[in-house]
């Protein structure tokens, strides 16, 4: 039987026990007010967490596919390279970090972009004429401006469609 690919959710906040309760099983951490999420999950349980997290109200950072994860000792919090990203201090700056943040982070916009296994057909790529389409030999990235709600409308079209997301990340800022 194959091993399930494990995957790494970055969340912005800190969960209460509520919360925590709802990923048993899972590896959680926080640091810096990211918690990261880790787990191996084929592609319906994984867009299960997505919309686990979408219910939840948290504000999704992040999502990919990772290898040769081990684990943290319990109680261990884990380094994120996000905390050193200028765009985490913008998140903490503008207070999008703190639980309960959704009302000020669900229309904060991002470019996003998320990157699927394969080449999407011209059918596939008209679910997506809103996000810019970049075919790549083996995968096809999809980037656009959205909102948190944006951003799992755009998921809910790649889990109809059956594509296998690879890796969901915010995009550097454009200069400007």
């Amino acid at each position: 039987m194959k091993a399930q690919p494990t995957y790494e959710i970055r969340i912005a906040g800190q969960l209460d026990e509520a919360m925590l309760g709802s990923l048993a099983g899972l590896d959680v951490s926080c640091h810096d007010g990211i918690t990261i999420i880790t787990g191996q999950f084929d592609q319906a349980a994984l867009h299960g967490k997505l919309e686990l997290i979408r219910s939840l109200r948290l504000d999704l950072l992040e999502a990919r596919r990772i290898r040769g994860f081990r684990g943290a000792r319990p109680g261990e919090l884990t380094r994120s390279p996000l905390t050193d990203d200028p765009r985490a201090a913008n998140i903490r700056q503008h207070g999008l970090i703190a639980t309960g943040s959704w009302k000020e982070a669900s229309v904060t916009r991002h470019t996003y972009e998320i990157k699927v296994i394969g080449s999407l057909g011209p059918a596939t790529r008209e679910a997506f004429t809103d996000m810019a389409v970049e075919i790549e030999p083996t995968i096809t990235v999809l980037s656009g401006d959205l909102d948190q709600r944006g951003l799992h409308a755009v998921l809910d079209r790649m889990r109809a469609l059956g594509l296998e997301l690879v890796e969901i990340k915010q995009a550097p800022p454009r200069p400007g």
